[in-house]
């Protein structure tokens, strides 16, 4: 499966399916509010790319890291929690960096 088949896959078992603005944008937001200078805190394959690593990599090590969770859709809010203190996958970006 491609890394966008997967992706696609990981968004319908969370329950995005449709587009909507207000949703997409305000998880852009929760994105960048976990950037604290630590770029692996912020996902996003372009940025990656600009600063030398290999986004195809990035883009599978980020997937490995999200398949890994495991969790459920809140009723009420309808995002996916994390199920803490499970052990997970740490994506290792250090190893797509381009020579």
């Amino acid at each position: 499966m491609s890394i966008f088949e997967r992706t696609i896959e990981w968004n319908k078992e969370i329950n995005l399916t449709g587009f909507n603005e207000y949703t997409e944008r305000n998880l852009l937001l929760e994105e960048y509010a976990c950037y604290n200078g630590n770029i692996d805190d912020m996902v996003d394959a372009l940025c990656y790319f600009k600063l030398g690593y290999n986004p195809d990599q990035v883009m599978n090590e980020t997937l490995k890291e999200i398949e890994s969770r495991k969790g459920e859709i809140n009723k009420e809010t309808g995002k996916f929690e994390k199920f803490k203190g499970i052990k997970t996958y740490k994506a290792e970006y250090d190893k797509c960096k381009k020579v």
